[in-house]
């Protein structure tokens, strides 16, 4: 760089620059797709009888969590379609119950959970990790 000419530093800067226009396009473009796929998705929930978390004016529209039964995972997926595990995390150690997260493949933006009980025969346990400070417990699972 530091044998460059000032026509050669020009063209390098011109370059870098349009590259992060570039950039900046797909991101804009990526989050308007998040977007629309987000409100295409609510309306067809709340069209099925789902409860939709409300939108706000500040919130930033590109998916929401829904909190559901595990008997109404069938008509999800007849609203959705398919929906792929996305993780599996404790929701309380001592009622041994465990949330269960998806994302909807057709709607990324949009992840469906609901909260099952462990059962004892399952292939997951809850173990207890201790650091110096804090006990805090994680769900381990078998390959």
């Amino acid at each position: 760089m530091a044998n460059m000419t000032i026509s050669e530093a020009h063209q390098e800067a011109e370059n870098h620059w349009r590259q992060e226009l570039k950039r900046a396009k797909q991101c804009f473009e990526e989050r308007q797709r998040d977007i629309d796929l987000t409100f295409q998705a609510a309306a067809l929930l709340s069209g099925a009888g789902f409860e939709v978390p409300p939108f706000s004016t500040w919130a930033p529209w590109n998916g929401f969590t829904l909190l559901v039964q595990r008997q109404d995972l069938k008509r999800l997926h007849d609203v959705l379609g398919r929906l792929k595990l996305s993780g599996k995390s404790v929701a309380d150690c001592k009622k041994r119950t465990i949330c269960i997260s998806l994302n909807a493949v057709n709607y990324p933006p949009i992840t469906i959970e609901y909260i099952t009980k462990l059962a004892r025969s399952a292939k997951c346990k809850i173990v207890t990790q201790r650091q110096k400070a804090y006990t805090y417990k994680t769900l381990v699972c078998e390959a």
